[in-house]
Order: structure tokens, then C-alpha cells, then sequence
């Protein structure tokens, strides 16, 4: 079953990797919940299951937490769960694909940037 209070925006986030297979990723987006400005956090803690894949898809799952702000006055937070796929490490800039839950159901896709830039050290 569908929301009927959906929420639409675009979303920026950050990605760090300590060793191994393990992802903590943190993210911010601005858009619209039923025509009215809406703002969501969260941060989210990703299992990867194949972290030095150079080619192909890599899957991985995570869990975390999120919060929804509307019109800065109502709020919501939730659990996330969430399961994706994302192109293997194996060059600089890759796709991503994830679905799962966040106090609803929740859909994303994008592009995901691997390094840093040499003049960002």
C-alpha cells in the first residue's frame, strides 16, 4: 500500500568506510510532503557484502534511524531498514539503486562519488 502523505525531494550525502565491510552513511534532503516544504535527516549503518568488487554489482543492507520535518513544526522519526545495489568499486563515480523502509516505504537511486579529489587532502 501507498503513502498517502508521500515525500518527494533531493537528497546530498556522505559515506564513510572504516575497514572492512562496514559503511556509515549520512544524509540530508529538501523537497515536498503533500505540497508543503519538508526537510528529512538520517544516518544509517550499511553492511557491505561484496566491498572490493572492482566490476559488476555489489548488494548491501543497513539499518538507522531518520527524522521528518514539515514546514518546520512537524515532525517524525523512524527506523530505517534499508537493501541496495550499487555498481562494484572498481571505478570513481558508480550508480546506486536501494529500497526499504523509513516510516513508510522509501525508493532512491543515484550516483555515488568513490574518492575524494587529490586537492580535497
Amino acid at each position: 500500500m501507498w503513502s498517502r502523505r508521500a515525500f518527494y525531494g533531493a537528497e546530498a550525502g556522505l559515506g564513510l568506510r572504516p575497514e572492512g565491510q562496514l559503511r556509515f552513511a549520512f544524509t540530508i534532503a529538501g523537497g515536498a510532503r503533500e505540497g508543503r516544504p519538508a526537510g528529512r535527516v538520517a544516518g544509517e549503518a550499511q553492511f557491505l557484502v561484496l566491498p572490493g568488487a572492482h566490476g559488476g554489482v555489489s548488494p548491501y543492507v543497513g539499518m538507522g534511524v531518520a527524522a521528518l520535518m514539515v514546514q518546520a513544526r512537524h515532525g517524525s522519526g523512524a527506523l530505517t531498514l534499508t537493501a541496495g545495489v550499487e555498481a562494484g568499486e572498481g571505478s570513481r563515480v558508480g550508480w546506486y539503486v536501494e529500497g526499504g523502509a523509513a516510516g513508510g516505504g522509501r525508493l532512491a537511486a543515484g550516483i555515488r562519488w568513490r574518492r575524494f579529489p587529490a586537492w580535497w587532502h
